[in-house]
């Protein structure tokens, strides 16, 4: 009896394991561009690859985390690319194949902007099982040898008490959004900082780095267990 009880419990631990992994992952994440204000059409790519040797239906959700020029995005996914109107869609995925998320930034304003765009990327049949792909586009007078905008990482992540930001010289304000566009917490931010979210329930969010003019130059998801 010992012995099948013990089988009983790896079993259950086993599949405890299986349902934590994800069906997809995401890569070439987050992704960012700078292009000359003279481009009206820029578009950059996330990959994702479906883990399983078994057909999936992929949600996705387009989040504007920041866009104050209020420039159109428009996503492609496997299927179509679809009007700047629509937010969602589905699309299948055949066993262990790669696609690609596309997100185009539609700049007519002919002048310097940026832009930040969240697709939020779940299993359409377990919404728990979600991640998020972040899209950092800037339209400036650049030339070939200008900088890339920077990366951002923030770490411990998941957290549970607070995090670091990765690169965060010239970051002058952090702030905290729910995925339903909600402020959460904002920070004036210092070098080094520690971003306290002890506060905030569990769940997900997206820290979002604004420098000293307003500008937001960077954003990240982020987990708080």
């Amino acid at each position: 009896m010992k012995k099948l009880t013990f089988t009983l419990f790896l079993s259950a631990l086993f599949a405890v394991a299986v349902q934590a992994q994800s069906i997809f992952t995401l890569s070439n994440n987050p992704v960012s561009g700078t292009a000359p204000i003279e481009d009206d059409d820029f578009d950059m790519d996330v990959y994702i690859l479906n883990n399983t040797g078994a057909a999936q239906s992929i949600k996705w959700e387009r989040i504007v985390i920041s866009n104050p020029d209020n420039i159109a995005t428009q996503v492609c996914d496997k299927l179509n690319c679809y009007f700047p109107q629509v937010s969602t869609k589905t699309f299948p995925m055949t066993p262990n194949d790669q696609d690609t998320l596309k997100v185009h930034f539609l700049n007519a304003t002919g002048g310097a902007v940026s832009c930040t765009v969240h697709l939020k990327v779940s299993d359409n049949n377990n919404p728990g099982d979600f991640q998020t792909a972040v899209y950092n586009f800037t339209a400036e007078t650049v030339s070939t040898n200008d900088p890339q905008v920077a990366q951002f990482k923030v770490f411990p992540n998941p957290t549970t008490e607070g995090f670091f930001i990765e690169n965060d010289l010239n970051i002058a304000q952090v702030s905290i959004i729910g995925y339903d566009g909600r402020l959460q917490s904002s920070f004036s931010a210092t070098p080094g900082m520690r971003y306290s979210i002890v506060e905030l329930p569990a769940g997900a969010y997206i820290a979002v780095m604004q420098d000293a003019s307003g500008r937001v130059v960077g954003s990240a998801p982020i987990e708080k267990r």
